[in-house]
């Protein structure tokens, strides 16, 4: 874990709206000023450099705001402040001790997310570094399962987190769903059973996805941006899948399960990253640890970022980082760009 995650963002109460509406009524009032300086003097294609005391107490200010701004951050945080959407990341990082041994904090860094949701976590607080348990400038949530190295959920946001629950309304022992309100928009991080062990998971599997449906259904309606993602364990199409006709009586693609997730799509949730890629084979999130699986991405899609009315009006793209899921974990984390 790098000593530098607690620059990545800026420790200041200030927005980024704040600080951008300052350093760009600076740059007005300077240009400003050099104009009403040109009117005065020669034509600017003859004139020399200005040196004025408007000119001096312009660029006096230009270095002021630049100064307090490099203070407080690193250069790729300049940039996001002025970018015009919020990154959403959903990444089951298949235990995150070992994510940070394996050098998670360097697809952080490229990703520049604003909010991420993390699936399988497989620690509880107090087991991971301290600068991970609560890192600075970051605002975060987690959601251990009971059980210490099973599952669990977290949600770090760069905005202060306004609303929390847990579960879908029934006891969640097994850390399956968390959800926060930040930054004007709801985000759930889901971590749907696995039926791949046996029947009786199976079961458990298809009984929690009975209960998640009208749980979302309440979520869809929202007038605001809601976003639902993670790890479902379930592929939608054969689009979604590398070897489809092998996999037809494996759990996540069983026709039963994929019409579930169909049925969720058709009720009005959107899956960003299929309208954004389009009729095509894959992308793939997840891929089995056997043989070339990975080496050769021959996966399956069974990671989402879902969103409903509200959140399709301000997407602006998505994609999967596949680097994440070559050397991090067996999953790649989904991307999603709001405007």
């Amino acid at each position: 874990m790098p000593d530098n995650m607690a620059t990545l963002v800026p420790k200041t109460s200030l927005s980024r709206k704040k600080y951008l509406s300052l350093y760009f009524k600076t740059i007005y009032a300077y240009i400003y000023q050099i104009l009403r300086h040109d009117q005065n003097s020669t034509p600017i294609t003859k004139r020399s450099t200005p040196t004025s005391k408007n000119h001096t107490y312009c660029e006096t200010l230009i270095l002021l705001i630049t100064g307090i701004i490099l203070k407080h951050s690193f250069l790729n945080r300049i940039l996001t402040w002025s970018k015009l959407f919020m990154r959403i990341i959903t990444w089951n990082v298949n235990g995150l001790r070992a994510a940070i041994r394996k050098g998670i904090q360097d697809h952080i860094n490229t990703l520049n997310p604003d909010i991420i949701l993390f699936q399988e976590v497989r620690a509880l607080p107090e087991q991971l570094p301290s600068e991970w348990a609560n890192p600075d400038g970051w605002h975060v949530v987690w959601h251990p399962a009971q059980k210490k190295g099973y599952a669990g959920t977290a949600i770090w946001s760069r905005d202060p987190i306004k609303k929390q629950t847990r579960g879908i309304g029934t006891e969640d022992t097994e850390g399956r769903v968390l959800h926060v309100s930040t930054a004007q928009v709801d985000v759930v991080s889901v971590y749907l059973p696995s039926g791949s062990s046996g029947d009786e998971r199976q079961q458990k599997k298809e009984e929690w996805m009975a209960e998640f449906r009208p749980w979302a259904d309440k979520l869809k309606r929202k007038r605001t941006p809601v976003l639902i993602g993670g790890d479902f364990n379930i592929v939608h199409t054969a689009r979604d899948i590398f070897y489809a006709k092998g996999n037809e009586n494996a759990s996540g693609f069983l026709p039963h399960e994929r019409a579930w997730i169909g049925d969720l799509l058709n009720s009005g949730w959107h899956d960003f990253l299929r309208e954004n890629v389009g009729d095509i084979q894959g992308p793939y999130s997840w891929w089995s640890n056997r043989g070339k699986a990975r080496e050769l991405d021959r996966g399956w899609r069974i990671d989402y970022l879902l969103g409903n009315a509200a959140a399709a009006k301000r997407i602006h793209s998505s994609y999967i980082h596949r680097e994440g899921g070559l050397t991090i974990s067996d999953h790649a984390p989904v991307i999603v760009d709001l405007k």
